[in-house]
């Protein structure tokens, strides 16, 4: 009985590292317009996380700790996966205001989005102590919006 255990226990590390490592199978990246229409998608939901963490800071609506965790939880996926749908076909169509410079400066545009990721991440977790301590640090995650915006977009 001891030897089954300890056999599957080896089987679901192993399943697990694998999982872990790479060797499952990975979804396809996108390209073209797929990949336009994905960020189009992810900038408006993090707008719409924005101004529904805004609002609260605002004092529009009521402070929420859940909301706006969830609110920092879709900025930390933006900041994360944004930057890996920027593949050469997708410059130009579907209406796309991505800016040249992502192609021409793409360490500085992963910089900006992986500092978005962590801010949001920190605001998350500041969520929890309540408003006062959510303030400032959805306000350092937000700042990072204008600064993309004002190189890496085009209006």
């Amino acid at each position: 009985m001891r030897t089954i255990a300890v056999g599957l226990a080896l089987a679901l590390g192993a399943t697990f590292a694998l999982s872990t490592t790479g060797w499952s199978q990975q979804p396809e990246a996108l390209t073209g317009t797929a990949a336009i229409e994905k960020r189009q998608e992810l900038m408006k939901s993090a707008g719409r996380a924005t101004k529904a963490a805004g609002q609260m800071v605002k004092g529009e609506t009521a402070w929420d700790a859940d909301a706006a965790a969830a609110a920092m939880q879709t900025l930390v996926d933006v900041g994360t996966q944004f930057p890996t749908l920027f593949p050469a076909d997708s410059k130009t169509g579907n209406d796309t205001e991505a800016a040249a410079a992502i192609w021409d400066n793409p360490a500085e545009f992963e910089a900006i989005a992986a500092t978005f990721a962590e801010d949001a991440e920190a605001a998350k977790l500041a969520a929890g102590n309540g408003l006062d301590a959510f303030k400032p640090a959805f306000g350092k995650a937000a700042s990072n919006c204008r600064a993309c915006h004002e190189k890496f977009r085009t209006d």
